[in-house]
């Protein structure tokens, strides 16, 4: 939750805070130690969209002795190597990214601009949406019968 319901305000913008969740889909913010934001949650998406793609990332093995080093190394080359964390993807992938990237911390995000992004990966690629019917919703057919 950004917006307190209460005050109907933005969370505050907080810094040196560990970081929650997974290094490999944080944002780069988050490696920073910055109090996340709906900026970050795209972030992350995009990185989740790249990971579903490709399987890896460059950061992927990467051993270090201390954590801190390791979370270090991440942040360089997510902050550095963005064209090389996309390789193989569709470009609007890293469009995507940059996007959230260069959102404020309080900025709302605009749904529909990101929604687009991805409906253009999909006409681009042929894709075909088949209205929520994916294939945990459907009826399983049972082949021993």
């Amino acid at each position: 939750m950004y917006i307190d319901p209460t005050a109907d305000l933005h969370i505050p913008y907080i810094e040196g805070l560990e970081i929650t969740g997974t290094p490999r889909f944080a944002s780069i913010n988050q490696l920073n130690g910055i109090e996340s934001s709906r900026r970050d949650d795209i972030e992350g998406l995009g990185y989740t969209l790249v990971y579903f793609l490709k399987g890896s990332f460059p950061w992927d093995n990467i051993k270090f002795k201390t954590y801190k080093k390791r979370l270090e190394k991440i942040k360089e080359i997510k902050m550095n190597y963005l064209d090389n964390i996309c390789k193989g993807c569709p470009e609007e992938f890293m469009t995507f990214i940059q996007y959230s990237r260069d959102l404020k911390f309080e900025d709302k995000p605009n749904y529909e601009y990101l929604r687009k992004i991805l409906r253009q990966i999909r006409n681009k690629n042929n894709l075909i949406y088949n209205y929520d019917k994916f294939d945990w919703l459907l009826k399983k057919i049972n082949l021993n019968k």
